[in-house]
């Protein structure tokens, strides 16, 4: 037999290892479904390692390791956004639902200012403390529920406050109508390290509260002069404990605010003095454009061409101004450190705030990806030159910027912004930054973007608002248009710093709606003191005092696009109003004769036509007609 040759030995070749290929394109896959959580992120780090090891080791499988790499990178990105996104919505979220939580949280606003009730009380250590027998020191008391979780952080708070000021200086005191064996246990468990009380018989407000814990804080004097719902942070706490004492008028009891206006006794009525046709007029203002000491009336037409009106009616200067301001609904005139007036722009809802120097030449712009819903200049630290407040749409807050347009700081968590207004520093009054959202509530912040307080004036849900320092004393008082939450139908509001109402009236203005012009204010009886302009529930422009006093009503006016108030060097007073975006009138601010009814219209207040041959000489002037250059 033939010696056959060895067999040869097998060749075969060993399957390619994918496995790091494969796992990089499986993590990667799955990393984009979770990147809105964290483990999205992880996952896609796996598989962004898993394929580079394979793309830097491998021959084989090099297009699954690829894929799944690229994967992993938009997982790691996704995951990224998703982060910054939760960082960014969630703070907004919570303080929208807060803002929806403040009706049913309650207000106690009205109790600002009133000496607190006497209230005596056996604690559950067998202690008589009675309320009036505590001036001297600063009062907390704390009404609680056993069952709450947010009482107990409360507690611990006040606990820790009690630690670092001393009782000579503060009394704390915790109520409750729970039973005592309860509150006994409750009290060991969480530590408080004050007197707690059992009271079933409570006198008001404490016995009102509908939400816990509700504390009140009541100052030296006895008189109670703040009021919170919800536990508060110890910083807030101590803040409120070491307050100063409550310097405005003290009563007895609350002062329940102005349902509807009262008139006054010296009525005032509005008689045409001058009018102006500026063809495709959007937007006016009032300020010294040319730094003489005397105010100016400002107009912007569609060209858009900048129109300077003095207090007699006459156009003294018409000046182009940059294609920005084409579309613009409101304008403000601020001052520049160095270059002078300033002209804000800018078109609710729109995407840029325009800002224009003095020579008409376009300075800077602000942009508002998600729409603009208002700006204002405000002095934010009283050294005489504007920064600007903006209210944004959407998810963007409310924004500052300083005089050359560079932000200062951005306030999203507040969302939809629909409306702001400022108080200028001066002297000792630092400035205050007013702001309506979409939850309805109001919120006030300071120069620095910190929240104040938020509230809900009246139980409305507040859109536009506005705000001035209404008199010699300084006081500031806010003006809200909302929708009542509790009786249904548009309302003004009038409120201070602190959400305490002064009086509400009935408007025919959409509660729901925003618009370029709702409130103007101005001292129109030379008085010291500004009134309020507003239309009333039967569109009449009125005139209405901070205390709600109606002084004067310029009749039928449906359709008025804008208004303002005008005070020329002489004391004169004029309510400027544009009508059809063509036609501005002046109206002076007239004493009322004895007997004489201001409200009945006069033949100007009525309608626009020409004067008749019967009208006046005086009244059968023509108009000036300006046309843009």
């Amino acid at each position: 037999m033939a010696n056959l040759p060895p067999p040869m030995p097998s060749r075969r070749t060993a399957p390619p290892d994918n496995g790091l290929a494969i796992s990089s394109l499986v993590t990667g896959i799955a990393s984009i479904p979770t990147a809105p959580c964290l483990i999205g992120g992880i996952l896609g780090v796996i598989g962004l390692i898993t394929g580079i090891i394979h793309l830097t080791s491998r021959t084989e499988g090099r297009p699954l390791a690829a894929v799944g790499t690229a994967l992993s990178v938009g997982g790691i990105v996704f995951t990224g956004i998703s982060m910054m996104m939760w960082y960014q919505f969630v703070p907004m979220i919570q303080e929208q639902m807060a803002s929806f939580e403040d009706l049913a949280m309650g207000d106690y606003s009205e109790w600002v200012g009133v000496r607190a009730p006497e209230m005596t009380v056996e604690t559950t250590d067998g202690q008589t403390i009675r309320l009036s027998e505590l001036k001297g020191k600063r009062v907390i008391v704390d009404v609680f529920q056993p069952w709450d979780p947010d009482c107990e952080t409360q507690i611990k708070n006040l606990n820790a406050l009690r630690a670092t000021v001393d009782e000579s200086e503060l009394v704390i005191l915790g109520v409750t109508a729970a039973p005592e064996d309860e509150v006994n246990d409750f009290a060991k468990d969480v530590g408080c390290t004050y007197p707690v009380a059992c009271v079933i018989d409570m006198p008001q407000p404490f016995m009102d509260t509908e939400w816990y814990p509700t504390t009140f804080y009541i100052d030296r004097n006895g008189v109670m002069d703040a009021f919170t719902i919800d536990h508060q942070e110890v910083e807030a706490l101590r803040e409120l404990a070491t307050a100063a004492d409550y310097t405005g008028e003290v009563s007895d009891t609350p002062r329940a605010p102005k349902s509807e206006l009262e008139i006054a006794d010296q009525q005032y009525q509005f008689t045409e003095a001058w009018s102006v046709t500026i063809e495709g007029a959007q937007a006016l203002c009032i300020g010294d454009w040319n730094n003489d000491g005397q105010m100016d009336l400002l107009v912007i037409d569609r060209d858009p061409v900048l129109h300077i009106v003095d207090t007699a009616g006459e156009v003294v200067t018409t000046m182009p101004l940059p294609g920005e301001f084409e579309d613009v609904s409101q304008i403000q005139l601020g001052t520049h450190s160095e270059d002078g007036a300033r002209l804000l722009g800018s078109a609710q809802w729109g995407s840029t705030i325009a800002v224009a120097d003095a020579r008409g030449e376009l300075a800077w712009t602000y942009p508002g990806s998600m729409g603009v819903n208002g700006a204002h200049w405000i002095d934010l630290d009283g050294d005489g030159s504007h920064e600007m407040i903006a209210g944004m749409n959407g998810f963007s807050g409310i924004h500052a910027v300083d005089q050359d347009g560079d932000s200062l700081w951005k306030i999203r968590r507040v969302g939809n912004v629909w409306s702001q207004a400022v108080i200028d520093a001066s002297g000792p009054r630092p400035a205050s930054i007013f702001a309506s959202e979409a939850g309805g509530s109001v919120y006030v912040f300071d120069r620095d973007g910190n929240k104040v307080r938020s509230m809900r004036p009246g139980k409305q849900y507040t859109t536009a608002i506005a705000a001035e320092v209404v008199d010699a004393d300084g006081r500031v008082q806010a003006i809200g248009l909302g929708e009542s939450m509790t009786t249904g139908g548009s309302r003004v509001v009038a409120f201070d710093e602190t959400g305490l109402v002064a009086w509400s009236t009935l408007t025919a203005e959409d509660g729901y709606a925003t618009r370029s012009s709702t409130f103007a204010s101005g001292d129109i009886d030379g008085d010291g003191e500004r009134e309020w302009v507003f239309h009333d529930a039967a569109e009449n422009l009125i005139a209405v005092t901070p205390d709600g006093l109606q002084k004067a009503s310029l009749p039928s006016n449906r359709n008025v696009d804008q208004f303002c108030i005008l005070s020329a060097e002489d004391g004169t007073t004029f309510l400027i109003t544009l009508k059809n975006e063509r036609k501005i009138t002046a109206y002076r601010a007239e004493p009322a004769a004895p007997g004489e009814n201001p409200d009945a219209p006069d033949e100007p207040v009525q309608q626009d036509a020409e004067p008749s041959e019967s009208q006046p000489a005086d009244a059968a002037e023509p108009e000036a007609d300006v046309q843009s250059p």
